[in-house]
């Protein structure tokens, strides 16, 4: 009697040992694969999942309500502070307490909202993911021997694994994070205008100041960093060949001469690293002081219209809190699009086996096969040189 495998119960003993069960091993592996996935530029291929998210229409429409909400609750957190430090102390601070009262009332609304935004979301894309799978794996079996001939198991499997993996990602966690970011941009943007126009519009100036020395230092310290990492893959390669002969350099008293050449490829590979650094640095350090120097300009403007009587201090910390959800929404936006680029190239080669169409396939309108005839036996008795008995003679029934 055999023992069938159980994937509960070895990763149940896998863990009384100490070690990962069967579903972090796979969990690790396809983490580990989806990181070298190449990125997508072109994000149409994530169409594909609509079909599929519509069918649920119910929750995605809950989970873009609840999007809303708790974008709005944490934007009018600003609104609340404004109130608080221009209303909350006049009198003698008899309003203070019903300020603070409601900026408490308005954190709790996040938090609720906050929770059902991440439950409707993840539920939507979890349910979305599952018909996904589902839906391409019954393409997998459908199809002939000959596309496994052109294509090989592994990839196929990849493709329903690793690829799946990274568009749930998207669905499950990413988009969630990206959508409330972008809402909160939209959302601080159309308040900063209304809080201060010309503030926001010189924030607006300070931008381009900002962007200009990543972009124009950013290409350089990628191609810098490329050519040390090719440096340092030059020296271990070499380092590999003089180990891999280590009886022929020994023989022939290569040594020496090994070991100057791998410092001269480390030295080289180095001097790669120091000007890459240098370069960062210098990127740095433009960065912080437009970035610091910016904001600098931008309070101290405020701050002589507090004076002025042009703005109140809440609006002036409006407007801070306003610029800082702003700025890291803009900077959240940033690292949720390397996950939308992984995703679309994944759903590129997933939409590949969804479109794929077997080269032997059912008919479209099959017929059934005629029915045969029905046959009768006609027994008639006869003599026989052994023994007598009856024979049996098959007639076709008339038609």
């Amino acid at each position: 009697m055999t023992d069938r495998y159980d994937a509960t119960d070895y990763s149940a003993r896998a863990e009384a040992q100490g070690r990962p069960g069967a579903g972090a091993v796979l969990a690790e592996q396809m983490a580990d694969a989806g990181d070298k996935r190449a990125r997508r530029r072109d994000i149409r291929p994530l169409a594909r999942l609509i079909p599929f998210a519509m069918r649920h229409k119910g929750h995605a429409l809950a989970a873009l309500f609840w999007l809303v909400a708790a974008a709005a609750s944490s934007l009018s957190l600003t609104a609340l502070a404004r109130g608080a430090i221009d209303h909350g102390f006049e009198d003698g601070g008899r309003n203070l307490n019903f300020w603070f009262l409601l900026l408490g009332a308005n954190a709790l609304f996040l938090g609720v909202s906050s929770a059902a935004r991440y439950y409707f979301v993840t539920r939507t894309g979890e349910r979305t993911i599952a018909d996904l799978r589902k839906g391409l794996f019954g393409r997998i079996l459908t199809l002939d021997p000959s596309f496994y001939a052109r294509m090989r198991t592994g990839e196929v499997l990849s493709r329903l694994t690793t690829d799946i993996a990274l568009v749930d990602t998207l669905m499950t966690t990413s988009i969630s994070f990206a959508l409330r970011n972008f809402l909160t941009l939209i959302g601080g943007l159309a308040l900063l205008f209304v809080v201060s126009p010309k503030l926001t519009g010189l924030v607006l100036l300070i931008v381009p100041f900002l962007l200009g020395p990543i972009f124009l230092f950013g290409r350089k310290v990628r191609k810098l960093t490329v050519a040390s990492q090719d440096r340092f893959a030059g020296a271990v390669g070499f380092a590999g060949e003089s180990v891999d002969a280590i009886e022929t350099v020994q023989a022939f008293g290569r040594g020496d001469s090994a070991i100057a050449r791998f410092g001269a490829a480390v030295e080289d590979a180095f001097d790669a690293s120091l000007k890459r650094m240098k370069a960062r640095a210098l990127m740095t350090a433009m960065i912080i002081v437009v970035m610091f120097g910016g904001v600098t300009l931008v309070l101290w403007l405020g701050a002589l219209d507090v004076v002025s009587g042009v703005m109140s201090p809440g609006a002036l910390l409006q407007f801070v809190l306003l610029s800082v959800f702003t700025a890291g929404a803009v900077g959240a936006l940033g690292e949720s699009w390397g996950d939308v680029q992984k995703a679309a190239g994944a759903m590129e080669r997933i939409e590949e086996l969804m479109r794929a169409t077997p080269g032997i396939a059912a008919p479209a309108h099959p017929r059934a096969l005629p029915q045969p005839r029905a046959a009768r036996c006609r027994c008639r008795r006869s003599s026989s040189p052994i023994r007598g008995g009856p024979t049996c003679r098959r007639s076709r029934a008339s038609a």
